[in-house]
């Protein structure tokens, strides 16, 4: 789809531009655009940083590829892949990438339960700087006041290792405790021409301390979320 397009917002102040995280290549808030026929991750709708590549197979089930570029265009360099299709997802990066992905997996990234009910729980597993030790995360949808204009909302958490604060047996998996520590947000906008939604990181995956790998790879699920439930968009 071609043609010129009128931004739905002011690009924003300087002051209100996330600045890069401390030791890490991105941005602690990163926004999803649509404007003219192309995605792009970017500060506001006339600053793009990353490039998308959105692809849609007619197979069955279906398949979907997301290729996410390092800089504002379609030729620059690959970043990482997603390939999701039905429940099976998988992230992989070029041998020479920018940011190292392996070793890194998903653990039950479809959501949790039985598939088709609700908004379900996304787990990844991924080590963070510093240490080889994988740790796990997950993405689970939560409610936001109306007045926020935000049409879904999703909580990545951090999870904790040892028993359940609540002593219940019962809690599913993924699931928050109540020492989880929320680590990046997710939300969907509404009514917006150009604008799908913002991932923001918080906590320790705000200060960088998570390491390049584990924001990327919360940037790839929080885009495999978008697609993979009609629901969240």
């Amino acid at each position: 789809m071609a043609g010129t397009f009128e931004p739905d917002e002011d690009p924003p102040a300087y002051s209100e531009i996330a600045p890069p995280q401390a030791n890490s290549r991105f941005p602690t808030e990163l926004n999803l655009y649509f404007p003219s026929g192309s995605f792009f991750l970017g500060l506001s709708v006339t600053q793009p940083l990353y490039s998308l590549s959105v692809d849609h197979r007619q197979f069955t089930p279906p398949e979907v590829e997301i290729v996410l570029r390092a800089g504002p265009d379609r030729e620059s360099p690959t970043l990482a892949t997603l390939n999701i299709r039905g429940n099976d997802v998988r992230i992989w990066a070029p041998k020479q990438a920018e940011v190292d992905l392996s070793p890194f997996s998903i653990s039950t990234f479809p959501p949790t339960g039985r598939l088709g009910t609700g908004y379900g729980t996304y787990v990844f597993t991924v080590p963070v700087l510093g240490s080889d030790q994988s740790e796990e995360y997950a993405w689970t949808h939560s409610s936001v006041p109306d007045i926020l204009q935000v049409k879904t909302h999703w909580t990545l958490s951090r999870k904790q290792s040892g028993n359940d604060a609540s002593g219940s047996g019962s809690r599913p998996s993924g699931a928050p405790r109540a020492r989880d520590e929320t680590v990046a947000t997710l939300s969907f906008k509404k009514d917006s021409r150009s604008k799908i939604g913002t991932i923001k990181f918080e906590g320790s995956g705000a200060t960088g301390e998570l390491g390049d790998r584990w924001a990327l790879v919360t940037i790839l699920t929080a885009l495999a979320v978008w697609q993979h439930k009609p629901g969240a968009r």
